[in-house]
């Protein structure tokens, strides 16, 4: 596998190294019957400059959506969540922050980002 998956709860504070995958989950205040087709999800991330990405989330079965985030950016990267449920305060308007630090392992995928042409 290339990539590392770290899991964190929303409400911690996670950190990661450059390149490697973070998971961040969200756990639903209220009951979806019918979440995978009526619950949309989405995590926007901006950078230490401020650059935005928007995310899409993945629900991860029971009341869990998760979403998967990795940059090459180091520093603070700050998200808050976007949910067509507005009313679920578990999913919307979950603000957040991850630390990226320098990669310091010797997975040359990790240490180089992306591949690209």
């Amino acid at each position: 596998m290339l990539l590392t998956q770290l899991a964190f709860p929303a409400a911690d504070s996670p950190k990661t190294e450059a390149n490697v995958v973070a998971e961040i989950t969200f756990d639903a205040a209220q009951p979806h019957p019918k979440a995978f087709l009526d619950v949309t999800l989405d995590v926007v991330f901006a950078d230490p400059a401020g650059t935005q990405k928007t995310m899409p989330a993945f629900w991860a079965g029971g009341n869990q959506w998760k979403v998967r985030y990795s940059s090459p950016i180091v520093g603070t990267h700050r998200y808050r969540t976007q949910c067509n449920e507005t009313g679920d305060t578990g999913l919307h308007g979950i603000e957040g922050r991850l630390e990226i630090t320098p990669y310091t392992g010797d997975n040359p995928f990790f240490k180089h980002g992306p591949l690209s042409v």
